[in-house]
């Protein structure tokens, strides 16, 4: 095999992204490969070393074919002297651990059930079947699906295996969910929150179970919970309570009061941090607590990072104006991580700044603005008094849009991105913007079409979060997977016996993925 090729980085990342999916059974023995410009595409790399590889593969027996379209596994593969002859890279920093195939089947199992292609419950096809699907041994598939036997996702049943139950308990019991409320006791729900929530719900109500929604909130000194109703109440913990789940993403609201509270009902608790930037606290149990986290590591800037380099662009703008949060400096990393293990010239400028910190600092530091709109509000009362009540019902509609509590900070905010936005828009070079979260991508699609800059035609736009927005409005948007985080989480909380399975010394992390919609377009070397 010729050395001369492999030693370029861009052909050998292409050639351990297809061992990869090989030997992890997305491509079985005798299917056929999809065309390599798709292949290069998620692998982040060339069309041109994408081929290269499949070439590589092809002179091994690996792979069958002769033109790009038309390659296909090899019928008698054999996946275990594929991963020996091709051992995976190392990243920077240290050599990453080798993997037998069995742990690669387990691990892509794993991914299959926590993303929903596996239901709670469901049984698995047999033993043969799935051996066909995977291209493995029977040996190696029994180890397989033994490990995740001992993880406590799986369980015999009758010849083969089937999904865990998230609650072995039939009983109807109360899960607990737990956020941020305000001091009006109106429970805040944001963008993560709604889809962690709306999952969640279904979830609970597949498993026949009750779902709690509680606010937490602090008043002159003080700690309080809500419920729903918006009523002062205590945190429940009778038998009726399997345990707890909580989302943390307000990072300058104390949580010890609420974690503490927890850790005394010694009930199982599942904590999603979205903040970043919180150690765990020393009292919570090593046995009951368990910290997930999402949207706070560079893993999801690196995976933007590979999408936009597998679609041609190499001049980024990253455009944020939460800087001081835990998140988005690591997104920035994420992306800048990618670049650095490229040979060809690229380039990231950060747009960045500090301002506003969080929502509710921003609106203290605006009450000295709103004299003159209260002054407008005073006008407005005594101009539309002589209306009849029909009209005037209408006309309070439109102005609880300018009352300063919501249209100051609305404005502020864009004003503030907008400066970002100029920044970005002053480098010629740049073929796309990187978005901190959809709020900001959106407030850069408008004012992209205020400026004539057609998207994404001559600039392309992307972010992260995938809200609902994002859908609606077409924004190719980075996804974290909440599905994921609902179905461990609750499946932590209701199964007990498995809580030694769980790593204990650091937060769980799942993998995203990048929503592609209409807001980026694949640049060629002509553009």
């Amino acid at each position: 095999m010729p050395s001369n090729t492999t030693k370029k980085p861009a052909v050998e990342k292409a050639l351990h992204f297809l061992i990869s999916a090989i030997v992890d059974g997305k491509y079985p023995a005798s299917s056929r490969l999809p065309p390599l410009e798709t292949l290069a595409k998620q692998a982040g790399v060339s069309t041109v070393s994408m081929w290269k590889a499949a070439r590589h593969l092809h002179a091994t027996g690996a792979i069958t074919g002769y033109h790009g379209a038309h390659f296909s596994i090899a019928s008698g593969i054999d996946l275990a002297a594929l991963g020996k002859q091709f051992p995976q890279p190392a990243t920077a920093g240290a050599p990453q651990p080798q993997h037998f195939v069995w742990e690669r089947v387990a691990h892509r199992f794993k991914h299959d059930i926590l993303n929903g292609v596996y239901k709670p419950g469901q049984k698995l096809s047999s033993l043969k079947e799935l051996q066909q699907r995977y291209s493995v041994s029977f040996q190696t598939l029994r180890k397989s699906l033994a490990k995740l036997s001992r993880e406590g996702l799986i369980v015999p049943h009758n010849r083969t295996y089937a999904v865990r139950d998230l609650s072995p308990r039939k009983d109807r019991g109360t899960i607990v969910f737990i956020i941020v409320a305000g001091a009006n006791r109106e429970i805040v729900v944001g963008s993560l929150h709604e889809e962690f929530l709306s999952l969640l719900e279904a979830e609970c109500t597949i498993a026949n179970k009750n779902l709690e929604i509680l606010g937490y909130f602090a008043r002159d000194g003080e700690n309080f919970f809500t419920n729903a109703r918006k009523e002062l109440c205590n945190l429940p913990s009778g038998e009726h309570v399997f345990g707890y789940v909580m989302v943390i993403a307000e990072p300058f609201i104390s949580k010890d009061f609420v974690l503490r509270r927890i850790a005394e009902t010694r009930k199982p608790a599942a904590f999603l941090d979205l903040a970043g930037g919180r150690q765990h606290p020393p009292y919570l149990s090593a046995h009951l607590h368990r910290q997930f986290e999402s949207a706070i590591s560079p893993s999801s800037g690196s995976a933007v990072g590979r999408y936009l380099l597998g679609m041609g662009h190499c001049h980024w703008a990253y455009i944020s104006p939460f800087h001081n949060s835990h998140w988005s400096p690591r997104r920035l990393e994420g992306l800048r991580n990618v670049l650095y293990d490229v040979n060809s010239a690229t380039s990231i400028i950060p747009c960045t700044c500090n301002n506003p910190p969080d929502v509710f600092t921003h609106f203290r530091e605006l009450s000295h603005r709103t004299a003159s709109v209260n002054h407008l509000l005073a006008f407005y009362d005594s101009w539309k008094a002589p209306l009849p009540p029909a009209y005037r019902n209408r006309l309070d509609e439109l102005f609880t849009f300018i009352i300063p509590e919501r249209y100051l900070p609305s404005a502020e905010f864009e004003h503030t991105v907008s400066q970002l936005f100029e920044q970005a828009l002053a480098s010629a070079q740049v073929t796309v913007w990187i978005a901190a979260n959809d709020e900001v991508a959106l407030n850069a699609l408008s004012f992209l079409k205020r400026h004539g800059i057609a998207v994404p035609e001559r600039i392309s736009v992307i972010s992260f979060d995938d809200t609902h927005d994002a859908l609606r409005y077409g924004l190719t948007s980075y996804n974290f997977n909440m599905r994921a985080y609902v179905y461990a989480m609750l499946g932590y909380v209701f199964n007990k016996q498995s809580h030694h399975n769980y790593p204990t010394t650091r937060p769980i992390e799942f993998e995203g993925m990048v929503k592609e919609r209409l807001t980026v377009r694949r640049l060629h070397s002509t553009d």
